[in-house]
C-alpha cells in the first residue's frame, strides 16, 4: 500500500506557526486583521505561486512600516522570530508521531507531498523531527496550488496512476476533492481543523456525498489512525 503525506496542517500545526508569524506585526503596532493582511499578501508571488516563509513574512511587515513612516521595533521583532525558532519543535500535531511510527511498522510505501518553498519546509521538518523519515528519496515539493499536487503524483507513480492501492493523509477538503476527482481510486484520510474554513462546512459535506467509501473524516490524528487501523486490515 501507498501512503501520501500532506505536511501543512496534516502532521505540523500550520495554523499556529501562521499566528505566531502574526506576533511579528502585533509587536509593531499592527492589528490583527493587519497582520492577517500581511500573510495573506506575503504568501503567493504575482503568479499564485506559493512563496511564503518566515524571511518574506518579515520582509512584508518591513515594508509596510517604511510605508507608513513606522519605525520597526528591532527588538521586540527579534524576539517574535527567536519565538517562532524556539517552539517550532512543539508544531508537531497530536497524534501524529503514532500515525507516522504505524505505517513505518508496517513497511508501508510511504512519502511527504508537500506544498511550499522547499527550503522553508525542509527547516520546518527539521524542527519536528521528521526529516529523518522523509528524505530526499520520499518526499516531492510543489510550489502551485493549482495542479500541483496532481502533477507531483504523476511524477512520483506515472502518468497512469490512478490511485489505486494509495491513501492520502490530507488537511484540505477542496484540495481533496481536486485529487479524488482526478484519481478515481484514490482514498482519503482526511483531518478537518475547525480553525481553517477550507476544511469545514460545505466542502466537507460535498466530499462525503460525492466520493462515500473513499473519504474518512476526523477532527485529529489520534481517530484518523484507528479509522487507518481497520482500513488497513
Amino acid at each position: 500500500m501507498k501512503i501520501i503525506f500532506d505536511f501543512d496542517n496534516t502532521l505540523f500545526d500550520s495554523m499556529q506557526l501562521k499566528s505566531m508569524f502574526r506576533d511579528i506585526a502585533r509587536v509593531n503596532g499592527f492589528s490583527d486583521a493587519e497582520s492577517r493582511a500581511f500573510y495573506s499578501a506575503a504568501r503567493n508571488d504575482e503568479d499564485g505561486i506559493i512563496a511564503i516563509t518566515l524571511d518574506r513574512y518579515l520582509e512584508e511587515v518591513r515594508t509596510r512600516c517604511i510605508s507608513e513612516n513606522k519605525q520597526i521595533d528591532e527588538k521586540a521583532t527579534r524576539a517574535a522570530v527567536d519565538k517562532i525558532k524556539k517552539n517550532g519543535v512543539d508544531l508537531l500535531l497530536p497524534g501524529a508521531k503514532e500515525l507516522l511510527k504505524f505505517c513505518c511498522n508496517q513497511n508501508f510505501d510511504y512519502h511527504l507531498l508537500s506544498l511550499g518553498v522547499r527550503s522553508w519546509q525542509m527547516e520546518k521538518m527539521r524542527w519536528v523531527g521528521i526529516d529523518k523519515i522523509f528524505t530526499d528519496s520520499n518526499t516531492v515539493f510543489t510550489v502551485k496550488e493549482a495542479g500541483g499536487k496532481v502533477e507531483a503524483l504523476r511524477e512520483l507513480f506515472g502518468f497512469d496512476f490512478t490511485g489505486k492501492n494509495t491513501v492520502l493523509f490530507n488537511d484540505r477538503a477542496d484540495e481533496s476533492d481536486e485529487l479524488l476527482e482526478e484519481f478515481s481510486d484514490l482514498v482519503v484520510f482526511l483531518r478537518r481543523d475547525e480553525r481553517d474554513e477550507r476544511s469545514s462546512g460545505k466542502v466537507v459535506n460535498d466530499l462525503l456525498k460525492n466520493y462515500g467509501d473513499r473519504v474518512f473524516i476526523a477532527g485529529n490524528l489520534s481517530e484518523l489512525l484507528n479509522s487507518f487501523i481497520n482500513y488497513a486490515h
